[in-house]
């Protein structure tokens, strides 16, 4: 690896360089016991363009080229990967593959054949082996994944719950996925979520209504698809036990009037129109699921309206039958006492 424009300082340095060809320009830098140190064989140590900076750094490189390996032992095992940048104590020791970014104190310690990942703290992504194209950005952030890709962990401790997970990202300080394709943001211990560029932003024409349940999962359902056993809904009577009620919010230093309900009120009158805390107290109400409700309540008294408005209607033509009824015989009688008064007179 030696030859021309290479540099090796320090005991057994670039120890095996390749020295076959005179004048052949390799643009390696070894600084350090053992730095690219490479294969006894001198013939296969052909790699170009390193730079090895640290105890036994980079230290069995032999046709690898473009590395960079900074620190005790960081890249020692790798012989053929190209363009990796490795800077930490024992960071990517044991890698082989291509183009990862390892920053940080064994960093991608692990990782072997795992090709364009980029780990960032102290032993982030320090068990992947074989997963491709994850970003871990945290102290001991994704230290689960070994065969997951594609994958996303920003925050310390930020990780996935199996070790295979592909496509998820998790964001925060020990939040974790537990599904392919998912995002999570945030621990447990998360209890508000601002979203600024939502209040400010507009929305296409075509839009849904998300819903978020009790473990965090934002989303939406509607379709019959996800739904079984579908009846009719039952008697929606107490929907008429509810108090609409006006209010200001403690916190709200404007004091604008709200319109709303008790949660803790609603909950006497029907569960399962509430949501709970963690700590199993009342937290909230659910006003989207009062709306089949009311439909189904203003279906009832729209039903009793068209009866009574026919009964009305019923009660008009009996009476307008009566008033008929009273004229024929105010007619007859006005009549009779014409004829009668004619008799009188003869």
């Amino acid at each position: 690896m030696a030859n021309h424009r290479s540099t090796a300082i320090g005991m057994s340095a670039m120890e095996y360089a390749d020295n076959r060809s005179p004048g052949r320009e390799t643009f390696n830098t070894a600084v350090g016991y053992e730095a690219l140190k490479g294969s006894v064989a001198p013939s296969q140590n052909t790699g170009r363009y390193n730079t090895a900076v640290g105890d036994n750094a980079l230290g069995m490189i032999t046709s690898g080229n473009g590395n960079t390996g900074i620190g005790y032992r960081a890249g020692e095992v790798m012989a053929g990967g190209g363009y990796n940048s490795i800077l930490g104590y024992q960071a990517g020791i044991v890698t082989t593959a291509d183009r990862n970014t390892f920053l940080g104190c064994e960093t991608g310690y692990a990782n072997n054949s795992g090709t364009r990942n980029t780990f960032t703290g102290h032993q982030a992504g320090y068990g992947n082996t074989s997963g491709n194209y994850n970003t871990f950005i945290g102290g001991i952030s994704g230290n689960m994944i070994t065969t997951g890709s594609n994958n996303t962990a920003i925050g310390y401790d930020a990780d996935f719950s199996a070790n295979n997970l592909t496509n998820s990202t998790v964001i925060g300080a020990n939040a974790q996925a537990d599904a392919n394709n998912q995002i999570r943001i945030g621990d447990n211990n998360i209890n508000t979520f601002y979203c600024m560029g939502a209040y400010s932003g507009t929305v296409g024409g075509t839009n849904r209504d998300l819903f978020a349940d009790n473990t965090g999962k934002i989303g939406y359902v509607s379709s019959s698809r996800y739904k079984e056993q579908i009846l009719d809904m039952e008697n929606v009577e107490w929907l008429f036990k509810l108090r609409p009620v006006n209010f200001f919010y403690k916190s709200d230093e404007q004091k604008m009037k709200q319109y709303g309900l008790i949660a803790e009120e609603v909950e006497m009158v029907n569960p399962l129109l509430v949501n709970y805390n963690k700590d199993g107290q009342v937290e909230t109400v659910s006003y989207s699921r009062l709306i089949t409700p009311m439909i189904r309540a203003m279906q009832d008294q729209q039903k009793t309206i068209a009866t009574l408005q026919s009964q009305i209607d019923d009660l008009r033509k009996d009476q307008e039958e009566v008033l008929r009824t009273q004229e024929l015989l105010l007619s007859r009688l006005e009549a009779l006492e014409k004829n009668s008064k004619e008799l009188t007179q003869k």
